[in-house]
């Protein structure tokens, strides 16, 4: 079956003249290093001297003020247990937004998987609490202790400042925050942000069909970028010389060329294919990250699995000659199925090579890695458009499985 497709994108003379141009090191391509992120501690590090109780059932919590955009990776606060003789407090971490209105802890953001218990007559010390919530510049959040169980643990407060104790029972962080009646006091207690990259990191799909979005335009690109920039504010540029997609796909770049190989004759026509283009695209875009799903009209023309291997790995070879320090994720493909409905065998071969051809870019110092796709989607699970291609829920399926591998990858910057 031959993919519908685009006509290949040719090499404007700008782009040849970059390339004339551009800055070599050794025969590699010379790219700016990109700014980092930065960890900062936002709240109260030092020890007040007023001891407050924290009931069981009660929450106290500190409001903060965000000024870059990132992650709140942890929750710390100084506690004792001197508030009774006898007995464990069950204390939880939780951060809380303001969207109810200024000045009042209201939508929970995200809270510790874990809860740390504090014996009776334990001395204070600062106890810190893991959490993953994203923030965005400006923002206004609320450091929260939950007791979930307990009387004798204690927290500090002294000096001027709003926190905030809330009256409602509850056994573990509540969505709303909750009535809260508020006191004059500054908590020790802070958060530890990573912030997000002062530039946004460039994030380029490339692929065939699949990428572009065969019959669902913005295919897994449009819930990829939801959950990446729209829901976790994430500083990201999608990147490609192509844009196609729905109005809620807010970044339509990509580099999905539809009907495209890897290399060879493709369809009848030498042109369509990734390769010979790679180069001038990779320096146009520049892109940190690339999410590579490619093979299936190679090996829907013919090429044999150990073929279609050997084009891959020529692929990123150029790709890291281009680009040595871009950070590449490739996919093994989603099943294609044949006409009695079974997965092409010259797929399977293809898929279980990809590991080592991973490996061994890996081991020359390349930021490599697999996001296996072979199980994601599947016909019996209604994922499939035709025998190749995914409708929105495959596409939907997809884009859950390159979430957390660019998730994590972003933070590395």
């Amino acid at each position: 079956m031959q993919e519908s497709r685009l006509k290949p994108a040719r090499i404007s003379l700008v782009q040849g003249i970059v390339l004339g141009l551009l800055t070599f090191s050794g025969g590699q391509l010379a790219v700016p290093a990109k700014a980092s992120a930065v960890t900062l501690q936002i709240g109260r590090t030092t020890v007040a001297t007023q001891p407050v109780r924290l009931l069981g059932g009660y929450k106290t919590a500190q409001r903060v003020h965000i000024a870059a955009a990132g992650t709140l990776t942890s929750v710390s606060a100084y506690l004792d247990g001197k508030n009774a003789t006898t007995g464990t407090a069950a204390v939880r971490a939780a951060v809380y937004g303001e969207n109810q209105g200024p000045g009042k802890p209201a939508e929970l953001l995200g809270s510790s998987a874990t809860v740390v218990n504090i014996s009776a007559g334990s001395a204070a010390k600062w106890l810190k609490f893991t959490v993953n919530v994203r923030v965005g510049a400006g923002w206004d959040v609320w450091l929260t202790l939950v007791a979930t169980g307990g009387n004798n643990a204690r927290t500090y407060t002294g000096g001027s400042g709003s926190g905030v104790w809330a009256t409602n029972p509850t056994t573990a962080p509540t969505n709303p925050f909750g009535t809260a009646n508020f006191f004059n006091g500054n908590q020790s207690i802070y958060a530890t942000e990573t912030t997000s990259p002062t530039s946004p990191v460039k994030v380029m799909p490339l692929g065939d069909s699949i990428t572009d979005g065969y019959a669902f335009p913005g295919g897994y690109r449009t819930e990829l970028w939801r959950k990446l920039v729209q829901t976790d504010q994430n500083n990201i540029d999608i990147v490609g010389s192509l844009a196609n997609g729905p109005a809620t796909l807010g970044d339509k770049d990509n580099e999905g060329h539809s009907g495209y190989c890897i290399d060879g004759l493709c369809w009848g026509d030498a042109n369509a294919t990734i390769r010979p283009h790679i180069a001038a695209w990779l320096t146009t875009a520049k892109p940190d990250v690339i999410l590579l799903h490619i093979g299936t009209n190679d090996l829907g023309t013919g090429s044999t699995g150990a073929a279609t291997a050997g084009r891959l790995d020529t692929l990123i070879n150029t790709i890291y000659t281009s680009l040595p320090n871009t950070k590449l994720v490739v996919a093994q493909l989603i099943p294609m199925y044949t006409n009695n409905n079974s997965i092409l065998p010259a797929e399977v071969t293809y898929n279980d090579a990809i590991p080592g051809i991973v490996s061994k870019y890996r081991s020359q110092g390349r930021n490599i890695q697999i996001v296996d796709m072979r199980h994601v989607i599947s016909r019996e699970a209604g994922d499939y458009n035709d025998g190749w291609h995914p409708n929105q829920q495959g596409y939907n399926k997809m884009a859950a499985a390159w979430y957390p591998v660019v998730t994590s990858l972003y933070k590395t910057f």
